[in-house]
């Protein structure tokens, strides 16, 4: 059976603008990581800072400018399942156009 995945990982898009500084990461409502921003990438990716708890999380990262001024947001939310649903199996039984489902542990 696999493994729940407790720190997945996260990617956004940077923030243009000259005075970005970096992104704030926030796992749950708390503050958990920083990212320097380098203005070369396009795309920033992170693996999870911490472990989530079983069942819902929310993920939130933010734009930092160089004041400590931080921009919109958004919150998404990430569901993290302890164990892991078993795989589903799929098997093919008869004449074409009639299937049998499987469910395997």
């Amino acid at each position: 059976m696999p493994e729940p995945n407790t720190r997945p990982a996260l990617y956004w898009h940077q923030s243009h603008g000259s005075a970005v500084d970096g992104y704030k990461v926030y796992l749950n409502g708390t503050r958990s990581s920083f990212v320097d921003h380098d203005g070369t990438q396009d795309t920033y990716s992170l693996d999870c800072p911490q472990d989530l708890k079983e069942g819902w999380n929310t993920v939130k990262i933010t734009a930092v400018d160089i004041y400590g001024n931080e921009g919109t947001h958004d919150t998404w939310p990430h569901k993290c399942l302890t164990p892991m649903p078993a795989p589903v199996s799929v098997s093919i039984v008869g004449n074409a156009g009639t299937f049998t489902f499987t469910i395997t542990a």
